[in-house]
């Protein structure tokens, strides 16, 4: 307790001793050495905000607090006209809420929308088994969805049970390159559903999954360096489907997730300026929800072993991020309240996949490529405001900075290569690896493995 009350009180006098006069002339970040280049940046933004806010912390007769005091301290550096311009650059990148844009970038691809390629997988399985038992029962007719041919099934592999229940897990990696206009990322988790399914007539399923998302990411500058914080996400959410085949060739899709996240933000500011260093870590824990609806429908054609399955949905979701205030074990002076968001996605999604059936010991084996097309209608760049938690003034008359992050690329395609076993007693399983292709900016590789049962 001494120590803290000694540390404020030294952190009182160094602003006292350090901070431009009361009656000293506005201040202002010199924007020329560098944000003038990038007028829209996040570090444009904080450097207006920052002058301001010195202002604010000049002009104010109270006492400071700790956090007050540590960030007046350091305007009279901020704002000296002769600092070096590589130095600045630094500054005003690790005091931003740059980082913040990280959170956008998970929000839209992550939650709910992540684990709709799961389900559109799960979809096509039940109707090929589906299929695969009509097939048993009547196999001198010709069955367009398993593409089967002249491949003999036995009714042991495929089952005739109308429950059964499913687990897949993913695990992914991702990467996104720093701009001008959002934080860059490396990482990669892992995701588990559990689920179960009710055939309600050979042309039609529906049925219901719990699903778990676990993220953790580091927040990476342009050069690459990892030294800028991380970024973790947990996502727990349920999501309901259905599959409604109108004959053997045309078919209709529909799913709904619902799920909530807990994020974890922590942000390093390392950095000297004017001689004088800061090293502090910040902290936020925002909450958040998703939710995303896809309907679609798909057109499959056969011939000998093979089969080609065309497909069009369209997907919609939004993803809230409540608003946070930052925390720190230090002064906190460089703390940032930064406001919620609301990201909203639209896209159409077209694609072609093409399978073969071969029959083994094991069961019908089925090796599946699958190439889609994704148009986002929505690409403009999410706008982030925040405050620095130490600006003396509040409410209407404190002052906010706010940026838009980078716009979202419109086009880009997922590739999917995978192979499925349906096997005796009406077991499936499935291996599956897909990619993100020319997406500016952004990668993304998943591994899926997965496995159904009757019961």
């Amino acid at each position: 307790m001494l120590n803290r009350y000694i540390r404020t009180i030294s952190c009182i006098v160094a602003a006292v001793c350090m901070a431009p006069p009361l009656n000293a002339a506005p201040l202002a970040i010199p924007v020329d050495l560098y944000v003038a280049a990038n007028p829209n940046s996040p570090e444009a933004a904080v450097a207006a905000a920052l002058g301001e806010v010195c202002n604010s912390l000049q002009a104010s007769t109270g006492t400071p607090s700790a956090a007050q005091a540590e960030l007046s301290s350091f305007c009279g550096v901020f704002t000296a006209p002769t600092n070096d311009a590589t130095e600045l650059k630094g500054a005003l990148h690790d005091m931003s809420a740059r980082s913040a844009s990280a959170e956008t970038s998970v929000g839209n691809y992550l939650p709910g929308g992540a684990s709709m390629p799961n389900f559109s997988k799960r979809l096509a399985i039940l109707r090929r088994a589906a299929q695969l038992t009509a097939s048993a029962r009547a196999p001198d007719e010709p069955i367009m969805l398993a593409a089967l041919g002249s491949i003999a099934i036995d009714e042991e592999v495929v089952g005739e049970s109308r429950f059964s229940g499913f687990a897949n897990l993913t695990v992914n990696t991702y990467e996104q390159d720093e701009t001008d206009y959002e934080a860059g990322f490396q990482g990669g988790g892992n995701g588990l559903v559990l689920g179960s399914d009710y055939k309600i007539s050979n042309r039609m399923f529906a049925g219901a999954a719990l699903n778990y998302n676990n993220q953790n990411m580091d927040i990476v500058d342009a050069s690459g360096a990892k030294d800028n914080g991380t970024l973790a996400m947990k996502d727990i959410g349920l999501t309901f489907y259905s599959t409604f085949s109108f004959s053997d060739t045309l078919y209709f899709d529909g799913i709904f997730n619902y799920g909530k996240q807990n994020y974890e933000l922590q942000r390093k500011l390392g950095f000297t300026l004017g001689g004088k260093a800061v090293n502090e870590d910040t902290l936020s824990k925002p909450g958040g929800s998703s939710l995303g609806l896809s309907l679609g429908s798909g057109w499959q054609t056969a011939w000998a072993a093979n089969s080609l399955d065309v497909t069009g949905n369209l997907y919609y979701g939004k993803s809230s991020i409540d608003k946070f205030s930052e925390t720190s074990s230090q002064s906190g002076g460089y703390n940032l309240a930064v406001e919620g968001q609301d990201i909203k996605t639209l896209r159409l999604n077209l694609g072609a996949s093409l399978s073969r059936s071969l029959s083994t010991r094991a069961g019908v084996v089925l090796p599946q490529a699958t190439l889609n097309m994704i148009h986002e209608f929505n690409t403009d760049g999410q706008k982030i405001t925040g405050t620095f938690t130490a600006d003396p003034s509040s409410g209407d008359t404190g002052h906010s900075f706010s940026y838009v992050s980078q716009a979202r690329d419109s086009d880009y395609f997922t590739l999917a290569l995978g192979v499925s076993l349906l096997s005796a007693g009406g077991v499936t399983s499935y291996l599956q690896y897909d990619t993100v292709l020319a997406m500016d900016n952004y990668t993304q590789r998943n591994i899926s493995l997965g496995a159904r049962m009757e019961f």
